[in-house]
């Protein structure tokens, strides 16, 4: 039997060398860099990736071994590999006039059109965007196992483990541990790339030490353990919980305000099961805030200051076409009230129907904007009112004011006071366009229509085992009576 095995593994070091030669062969001859020495640990895999096509340096003279890769770099050895394996060539673009491309455009067009979602290419790479771009690639049957392990101690990641098994990943201690999050330097991708494609490279290892198990607190373990990660960026479970117990948070303070009633988690709200819903939508929520926050950091700029940065500009054309699509109204009012909410009655009702009146007459004077916001500044009781006016759609305002503005002209007033269960309100219909709100409406859109796009392509590894560990109801409860606590009820 030993022979027989013997004799097997020689024949597939025979075979994979020989596959590995035909997608690969030589394409440079390689001269050596000033600054990669000639007898360091990862010499000969800058020489292979070199000579093969994969890698090349920073410049004539140097690799820049210590440098820290970018999501680019890793994206464009993956598409060269898939290139040598598929003999699909990849496309280089000529940019038209006066527009330039990046380097890495075509690479990463590349993997894109073939089903490989590259994110935020001149961010820092992860050695988990690694493993993921270049075992998307690497056909299966070419990592054959020559190693057993079965575990390692901070990812399931079956592709990791794949890599681990395949001898082209070795971890980073004595305990296998894999850092996903971590970087990782040109000369420690050279000898990850040149075991892919020189068999022979590859590394055999026998089981990993059992990491030792501190004393720790478990909920504080729970805490600093990853929940997800998001191109490259980690969110802990601490994280997480908190993101979950805001939006269950937030829609029982809706499902209150609008009905009196608090969450109920007994209740069919037609959504299933509420711990899976709350789970399902805090991970959506997470990864939208996560590639959001990213794409700030790649323009240079807050999240909230996204939606105007990548659209600061919009046409007025734009602007009106997209008021006109949505059936935005714009309106300026000044409200005397007789009822306030919170306060009971403020004028009884001849009284604010006389003042209206009075400032109709007086408008009549003077039917211009200024003279309308002179009196608004004056008379106005609708505190929350923008300076600029309301910008609305269909449904957003008390039913007797949509109707009057909807009857004006853009410019005009009401010939007489309205008439609704806030008061009286006398009301200039505004152009929409002319509304900051509807400039930063539009960006928003056009930012959230982007944001849906990223979170889709974005590459996402979800720790299952641990949110599994999650008693989403209990994370809640826990919050709801500090919260209370806090509040001496």
């Amino acid at each position: 039997m030993r022979k027989i095995l013997a004799g097997w593994l020689a024949l597939w070091l025979l075979a994979c060398p020989a596959l590995a030669a035909e997608w690969f062969p030589a394409v440079a001859s390689y001269g050596g860099f000033a600054d990669v020495g000639a007898d360091i640990w990862y010499t000969e895999a800058v020489k292979t990736c070199y000579e093969a096509g994969l890698m090349q340096g920073v410049s004539a003279d140097a690799f820049a071994p210590d440098a820290t890769m970018r999501v680019a770099e890793v994206a464009t050895i993956a598409a060269r590999m898939r290139q040598a394996i598929t003999g699909q060539a990849i496309p280089h673009a000529t940019p038209a006039q006066g527009q330039t491309r990046e380097w890495y455009e075509d690479y990463v067009d590349y993997l894109t059109a073939a089903g490989v979602s590259v994110a935020l290419p001149t961010q820092t790479a992860t050695r988990a965007q690694f493993v993921a771009y270049l075992s998307a690639v690497i056909p299966a049957q070419e990592l054959p196992a020559i190693n057993a392990i079965s575990a390692l101690p901070d990812s399931d990641d079956a592709e990791v483990l794949r890599f681990y098994n395949a001898g082209i990943l070795t971890g980073l201690d004595e305990y296998g541990t894999f850092n996903a999050s971590g970087t990782l330097t040109r000369a420690q991708c050279a000898a990850m790339v040149a075991r892919i494609i020189r068999p022979d490279l590859r590394q055999r290892f026998g089981a990993f030490e059992t990491p030792p198990q501190p004393e720790t607190d478990p909920q504080r373990e729970l805490g600093d353990a990853m929940a997800m990660m998001v191109n490259g960026q980690s969110l802990s479970m601490e994280e997480f919980v908190g993101a979950m117990v805001n939006d269950i948070f937030e829609t029982d303070y809706d499902l209150y305000v609008n009905t009196g009633s608090r969450l109920d988690w007994t209740a069919d709200y037609g959504v299933g099961d509420l711990e899976d819903f709350f789970l399902t939508q805090t991970q959506k929520g997470v990864i939208l805030d996560t590639v959001l926050q990213q794409q700030a950091r790649a323009f240079g700029c807050s999240a909230d200051q996204l939606a105007a940065t990548l659209n600061p500009d919009p046409s007025q054309e734009t602007l009106r076409a997209y008021a006109e699509g949505l059936g935005y109204l714009a309106a300026k009012h000044i409200l005397l009230q007789t009822w306030d909410p919170n306060g009971g009655e403020v004028y009884d009702d001849a009284t604010a129907q006389a003042l209206a009146q009075s400032i109709l007459d007086t408008l009549a004077q003077d039917p211009s904007v200024q003279r309308f916001d002179e009196l608004r500044r004056t008379y106005d009781d609708d505190a929350g009112q923008p300076a600029e006016g309301y910008l609305f759609t269909q449904g957003e305002m008390v039913e007797e004011f949509e109707d009057a503005v909807e009857q004006l002209g853009v410019g005009a007033y009401t010939a007489q006071p309205v008439k609704s269960v806030y008061g009286y309100h006398i009301i200039l219909r505004l152009d929409p366009v002319a509304l900051e709100a509807l400039k930063a409406a539009y960006q928003q859109a056009v930012l959230d229509s982007l944001a849906q796009s990223w979170a889709e392509s974005a590459t996402v590894t979800v720790n299952q085992i641990m949110l599994d560990k999650l008693d989403v109801r209990g994370c809640y409860e826990s919050y709801w009576a500090l919260l209370r606590q806090q509040a001496g009820v």
